[in-house]
């Protein structure tokens, strides 16, 4: 297995779009917690609810996995990690809440391209 190393991030700090596409295809509950903690760590909670716009599963699982892996790092001792998942359960109706404006924001532009 290869591992393709993509910035999350651009040179601009905007979403990386073809991470984001890549990131959209592979369904990955997981791999979108590990993402959100990366873009919530460089770019707080307005870079984590863009990304989240781009989530069309249930947002719900998604916090619930972060909640989940806070939990097992606490119990193992691992405070640095622990500390990333419960930062993004702790924000997370501010995340929530803006990537609503963002999935708003997409289909306003989608509805006046027509």
């Amino acid at each position: 297995m290869t591992l393709i190393k993509m910035p999350a991030l651009d040179e601009n700090k905007q979403i990386n779009r073809e991470w984001a596409n890549r990131l959209v295809a592979a369904k990955c509950v997981w791999l979108w917690i590990q993402s959100l903690v990366l873009v919530f760590k460089k770019e707080g909670i307005k870079g984590s609810a863009k990304l989240l716009a781009e989530f069309d599963g249930d947002a719900e699982s998604l916090k619930n996995l972060a909640y989940r892996l806070y939990n097992i790092c606490d119990k193992r001792n691992l405070a640095k990690e622990a500390a990333s998942y419960n930062e993004i359960v702790v924000e997370w109706q501010a995340i929530l809440g803006d990537s609503v404006k963002f999935k708003r924001k997409d289909q306003t532009v989608e509805i006046n391209l027509f």
